[in-house]
């Protein structure tokens, strides 16, 4: 169990970085350190679609298939070679 006077060094990606920010935030004694990578503070109202089309496909086949598709995109030869980049 974690005290109220330990403190962690968080390290949040994409969604993790917004429960980081929310943490840190709500008990500052606590957090040493935050590292966030490929996150936001928040998401525009635009994007609700999007989530909401997320939240029905984990409901229904659970993470896989957004950790698939997210795997395959991250280890893309393209995204690595110069023109992947712009």
């Amino acid at each position: 169990m974690v005290s109220a006077s330990s403190e962690t060094h968080f390290v949040g990606l994409s969604m993790g970085g917004m429960i980081g920010q929310t943490f840190a935030l709500k008990h500052p004694s606590m957090v040493k350190s935050l590292v966030l990578c490929d996150t936001t503070s928040r998401y525009p109202a635009a994007a609700a679609p999007v989530w909401q089309e997320r939240i029905k496909t984990v409901e229904a086949k659970g993470m896989e298939p957004l950790v698939a598709g997210h795997a395959r995109a991250a280890g893309s030869p393209r995204r690595f070679a110069p023109a992947g980049r712009r």
